[in-house]
């Protein structure tokens, strides 16, 4: 049966090129380009029955899940992957319940909290920082989720993609999540300036946000900068 696959483009998340890559192209981005028609991406390919995994490729770099897709396997290497299923009677099989997600919290800390609420911290510096961490809290949480972190280095480039799946047997009770970027890195200089993180879940922009990395100097005890 033919397939037609689509990606929403978000005006936060800029996209040069795109492409499918799955079980039924070899994982070859140049099998599965993307045409663009307003502000949506699209593929259609021809699929016999069975289980196909796949993600997009973004800009040759970012790898996400399908937004409507609704079905995710995880790989042996912990890789999260969009399912696509065809029955035998060539039809595309489609899980459509209503799954819910609410993000109760967010913060930026310096290290995992597991009990307390994360405070806002802007500032990191390298020097007495290990890590900058972003936590959040879920609530209401139905189904399973992919949520992925991007961190923009400040060249503006992806610096590092962070994504877990999201899932919990008890609806009723928060999940917390943690994302984590090493401030040990070999060049260091690469890693003073201004930062972006961006939440996607479900491969669909949710949300950014902003920090800085700078060598020791005086900040308040919720990482904000003082000028002295």
């Amino acid at each position: 049966m033919n397939v037609l696959l689509k990606y929403e483009e978000s005006p936060y998340l800029p996209i040069h090129s795109l492409a499918v890559i799955g079980d039924f192209n070899d994982l070859d981005a140049t099998k599965g380009v993307m045409q663009k028609q307003g502000n949506e991406w699209y593929f259609e390919t021809h699929l016999t029955s069975g289980q196909y995994r796949y993600k997009f490729l973004i800009n040759d770099k970012l790898l996400l899940n399908d937004p409507y897709a609704n079905m995710y396997e995880v790989d042996d290497k912990e890789e999260i992957w969009s399912m696509l299923l065809i029955n035998h009677q060539q039809e595309r099989m489609y899980d459509s319940t209503e799954y819910t997600i609410h993000i109760h919290d967010y913060g930026l800390t310096d290290r995992v909290l597991e009990t307390e609420q994360p405070f806002y911290k802007k500032v990191f510096s390298m020097d007495t920082d290990s890590l900058v961490v972003a936590q959040f809290e879920l609530r209401r949480v139905t189904g399973a989720h992919p949520v992925t972190i991007i961190w923009y280095a400040p060249n503006k480039e992806i610096m590092q993609v962070s994504e877990h799946l999201l899932f919990t047997e008890k609806a009723n009770e928060p999940v917390r999540m943690w994302f984590w970027l090493d401030l040990h890195q070999e060049d260091k200089q690469k890693m003073l300036g201004n930062w972006k993180i961006q939440l996607l879940i479900d491969g669909e922009y949710i949300l950014e946000d902003t920090f800085a990395i700078h060598h020791t100097g005086f900040f308040t005890s919720a990482g904000q900068s003082l000028e002295i």
